[in-house]
């Protein structure tokens, strides 16, 4: 019997439906600073689909949730230094 039911549930149709995702990389604080920022609900995000000086609350008022949050190496054009910034994996819900 239980191999009967395992047997149903594996052939139905599973909903699989594609998740929007974007990545998203904190704005940077100024004046520039060697050190990381502090993730905070005011760090503004740049997120093409999501938008511009959004934070993580706005985010998910807008119908995103976070996936992931790591830090990340980004030229700094004006200075060709590297600075870290906070980079969020978003996905639609």
């Amino acid at each position: 019997m239980k191999k009967l039911i395992l047997a149903v549930l594996l052939a139905a149709p599973m909903g699989v439906s594609a998740a929007d995702g974007e990545v998203c990389i904190a704005k940077a604080i100024q004046p520039p600073s060697d050190h990381l920022q502090a993730l905070s609900n005011d760090t503004l995000f740049e997120c093409l689909a999501a938008g511009n000086d959004t934070t993580i609350p706005e985010i998910y008022k807008k119908g995103w949730k976070v996936v992931s949050v790591l830090p990340q190496m980004v030229l700094d054009a004006a200075t060709g230094l590297q600075r870290t910034h906070w980079t969020l994996v978003i996905e639609r819900i």
